[in-house]
């Protein structure tokens, strides 16, 4: 139950941020350079949201790995848990990476509408991508966590074998 909570709270966040960054867009007229700093904050806000969603959630399942190993869970119990909570480090990626996705294409749709050079767009890639990078490094580093912790309650070397 924990999970689900935090994970709606985390998809939440996601979902509350996008619109309200479209809502601090610049003045009718932005220049592309305010477009792609207002895309840049959104893309950091998404990430960040993310990334400390993902953590909140890495705490959470390896406290509760602890917990079960202490009751005398097995092992295949505790993969069951482990599995759960990468799934649910990977839907939080899935929820950000649309959210970047919706910022990227409404930067996309404000330089085109102000006429930007490629150059912006070109910028805009990359940025999209930066933050793309982010969050698949997040995402690594907490499931390794998690399976860190299973490896360490197992005590096998291939946690991943285990799910």
């Amino acid at each position: 139950m924990r999970r689900f909570l935090t994970l709606s709270c985390a998809l939440a966040a996601l979902n509350l941020a996008v619109p309200a960054l479209a809502q601090n867009a610049p003045s009718p007229a932005p220049t592309p350079g305010e477009v792609l700093g207002a895309a840049s904050d959104a893309m950091l806000e998404i990430t960040m949201t993310a990334g400390n969603a993902q953590q909140q959630i890495a705490v959470a399942v390896t406290g509760r790995l602890d917990a079960l190993a202490d009751d005398g869970a097995s092992d295949e119990r505790l993969a069951v848990v482990a599995h759960r909570g990468v799934s649910a480090i990977r839907d939080v990626a899935g929820a950000a990476r649309s959210a970047l996705n919706g910022a990227a294409a409404r930067a996309a749709g404000l330089l085109e509408a102000i006429g930007a050079p490629d150059v912006f767009f070109h910028n805009l890639r990359d940025l999209r991508a930066a933050a793309g990078e982010r969050l698949r490094h997040s995402t690594r580093e907490r499931s390794r966590a998690v399976l860190a912790k299973l490896r360490e309650l197992v005590g096998e070397d291939d946690p991943a074998a285990a799910l």
